[in-house]
């Protein structure tokens, strides 16, 4: 009897082995305090396990076959535990601090002073963070750090515009294509023909790995003007600004990329006309609608890390009718005005050896900038009354321009040497001036005007058309030396 009851407390036992056995532990941290929610790998060569440590820090694996396996925890911060371990115990795995070893490299050359012009001290970068942060009225970044400048050099001849390192009469593009703007006043440089304390660096936004966008609304109503003290009514003024900027790759080499923005802005402004007439008091608002579209297209391809060129076009069409209307100048007196400009930039930078530069530009543009009166009559000038009759302001301006600078940067020890040749402006230029043509009339009162009794008179006669050509060419050398 007692050996079938051994027999079966063994078959039992044999059972239960067969069965499988668990490996229970807990996971803590130098201090004791348990670790949750990370897990714990066992792995064996039949394949591997995984427990998650619950709210205690516990974790469990059951039925496992007897023999050896590995128990990985991974806890960032923390040493990796990697240890064996069999089944049927229960382990308590406390975690060590991971050693942390960092380097710092303290270089023992001080600032250096540099003559280079983007190294200026005195140069005020705006960079387009602070550019986006910024309250400027109708997104006109170049007027507003205009206030900058050195108000002492006005007689300079206004400031001096660069923009990607060229001179130019505009930014090129529409404002949010601009990455950053900086104010130097440093002039001690023979690169751009014009001496100046005055000039405002523009530098454009570029990328090749991915898509940029920006699209900017603005608008403003005339109810928050002002009252007008001469009006009858508040003028019904409107202002709206469309403006934005696409930047990014072209195919998938990356080694061509393209910049898109333009701009349309238009304004539906009012003058007021107060005015004194023959027949009594002239009071009205008179609409003096404006519209200025500019657009500009860049195409830029990398050769190498050597060689690097751009394409650029751009184009602005700005008009205005019933120019110069308001206080005693009557609406038939206004003019229409327009401006279209449009131009072509060719930009080729190349790395010829490691101490040498070369950097080609050229600007190729027109522009075309009529003026007609509304009226096709005499002008009529009453003292103190009013302005009546035609405008008489017929006069078209046309020019066809380009301008090409070609520099080399030396770099020779301590000395940065800068050379090479420009052209600021080789032009063509043409005016139509057929202004007068039908006459202005002066009266010194309304009387005088009523009995048609002008003081004076006003009449040109002749070729209106005059074409003259403009050529501006220089060379220039500049060594920037270092003392150390």
């Amino acid at each position: 009897m007692k050996g079938c009851r051994a027999l079966a407390a063994a078959l039992m036992a044999l059972a239960a082995w067969a069965q499988g056995q668990p490996l229970s532990g807990v996971l803590i941290d130098p201090s004791g305090t348990p670790v949750a929610g990370v897990p714990a790998v066992l792995s064996s060569p039949a394949g591997e396990r995984i427990s998650q440590t619950g709210p205690e820090g516990a974790f469990r694996f059951d039925g496992l076959a007897p023999g050896s396996y590995r128990l990985r925890i991974l806890v960032p911060g923390f040493d990796p535990v990697d240890q064996g371990v069999r089944p049927g115990g229960r382990l308590v795995v406390r975690l060590k601090l991971a050693v942390l070893k960092e380097r710092v490299t303290v270089a023992g050359q001080g600032a250096q002073i540099s003559t280079a012009l983007d190294s200026n001290r005195d140069a005020i970068s705006v960079e387009r963070e602070l550019l986006e942060n910024l309250p400027v009225l109708d997104l006109d970044y170049i007027a507003a750090l205009s206030r900058f400048l050195d108000p002492a050099t006005a007689a300079e001849g206004g400031p001096s515009l660069i923009v990607d390192g060229m001179e130019a009469r505009n930014a090129g593009v529409t404002p949010s294509a601009i990455q950053e703007i900086k104010i130097n006043q440093n002039p001690y440089t023979v690169e751009y023909p014009r001496w100046s304390r005055r000039r405002i660096e523009v530098i454009t936004r570029t990328a090749a790995d991915r898509y940029h966008g920006t699209l900017n609304l603005l608008f403003r109503d005339h109810h928050l003007n002002a009252r007008e003290a001469f009006a009858l009514l508040r003028p019904p003024e409107r202002r709206r600004i469309v403006e934005g900027s696409l930047f990014g790759p072209i195919g998938r080499g990356q080694k061509m990329s393209f910049l898109l923005s333009g701009m349309r802005e238009s304004e539906n402004l009012q003058a007021v006309v107060f005015a004194r007439g023959p027949e009594g008091a002239i009071i009205r608002n008179t609409p003096t609608p404006q519209q200025n579209t500019y657009g500009s297209l860049r195409i830029s391809r990398q050769f190498g890390d050597a060689q690097s060129m751009f394409w650029q076009v751009n184009f602005q069409d700005r008009w205005q009718n019933n120019v110069g209307v308001g206080g005693t100048l009557l609406p038939e007196s206004g003019l229409q005005s327009r401006f279209r400009e449009d131009e072509f930039l060719f930009n080729h930078r190349a790395v010829i050896t490691p101490a040498l530069l070369s950097q080609f530009r050229i600007l190729l543009g027109r522009f075309w900038a009529p003026a007609r009166s509304n009226l096709a009559a005499p002008k009529l000038v009453v003292s103190d009354a009013f302005t009546g009759g035609g405008a008489q302001g017929d006069v078209l301006r046309t020019e066809v321009h380009t301008s090409i600078t070609w520099l080399l940067t030396r770099t020779a020890g301590s000395h940065t040497m800068k050379f090479g040749f420009n052209v600021p402006d080789w032009s063509r230029r043409g005016l139509s001036d057929r202004s007068n043509q039908l006459g202005t009339f002066y009266f010194g009162s309304l009387e005088d005007f009523r009995l048609g009794r002008p003081f004076a008179a006003v009449l040109q006669q002749g070729e209106p058309k005059t074409v003259f050509t403009e050529k501006t060419l220089g060379a220039f050398f500049q060594d920037e030396w270092q003392a150390r």
